[in-house]
């Protein structure tokens, strides 16, 4: 038995089937663009890892980014849901695709900047146990950031919840949690920053809030102008931090 959860920002949706299907393995290129510039408006901060296609029944395309979480979108292009996959005897709690196969990945897998949630630090997976009772870290990579320089990102998530961002320094100490939210919940002040220096480009409808450690907000602000795309930090009293 299989039982998916569509997750959305408000609400959540769960029904369970039984059934087979087959699934493969595309090209992004071959996406229709429908689905990719869906993608980048409202998951500005991922890209895409995988693309499949399911062809013995909708949903016909299941996406994963490189953040593991699955969308799911119909024959059209229609988004339906950021997926939660319970397969058989293995729980995921959040949103990675599970494949038994050998050349397939889970939860302990990763792409491009991503390494392997066994070699977190004793502290980082402390961390999280503490203060995440029932998360799982669903995937984990090295990035950089302009205010912290080097860091690592891990994605945690529980069933019927959006996975949560952790972002810890080289030392393994927590920096800040990163979350997914909609422009319209940003402060006027921080919009007409943006939009003050950056008069040319047009902002994406979703961005990522951050709580710092020492509780103070900032926001990654997404803009574009046509091919030019741009990540904005800012701070919460209208400050940019850097951009990238």
């Amino acid at each position: 038995m299989r039982k998916i959860i569509f997750a959305y920002p408000e609400r959540t949706y769960e029904f369970q089937t039984i059934y087979t299907y087959n699934e493969q393995s595309i090209e992004v290129s071959s996406l229709p663009a429908i689905i990719t510039q869906y993608i980048d408006n409202y998951y500005p901060d991922a890209s895409i890892s995988e693309a499949l296609v399911i062809t013995s029944r909708e949903p016909n395309y299941l996406i994963t980014l490189n953040t593991y979480e699955e969308l799911v979108f119909n024959k059209t292009g229609s988004y339906l849901g950021n997926v939660i996959v319970f397969q058989n005897e293995h729980h995921f709690p959040g949103v990675n695709h599970v494949n038994e196969d050998a050349g397939g990945h889970s939860g302990q897998g990763h792409h491009g900047n991503g390494i392997s949630i066994n070699s977190l630090s004793t502290d980082i997976l402390n961390y999280i146990s503490t203060n995440y009772s029932g998360y799982s870290a669903l995937h984990a990579e090295m990035d950089t950031m302009c205010q912290f320089g080097n860091i690592t990102e891990v994605m945690i998530g529980i069933s019927g919840s959006n996975p949560v961002k952790l972002v810890f320094d080289t030392t393994n100490i927590f920096v800040l949690k990163a979350e997914r939210i909609t422009v319209s919940n940003i402060p006027q002040a921080v919009i007409d920053a943006i939009t003050n220096i950056y008069t040319a480009y047009n902002i994406k409808p979703i961005a990522e809030k951050f709580t710092l450690a020492d509780s103070s907000i900032g926001y990654n602000i997404y803009i574009n102008q046509l091919l030019i795309r741009k990540q904005i930090t800012i701070k919460s009293d209208a400050t940019i931090v850097c951009e990238k």
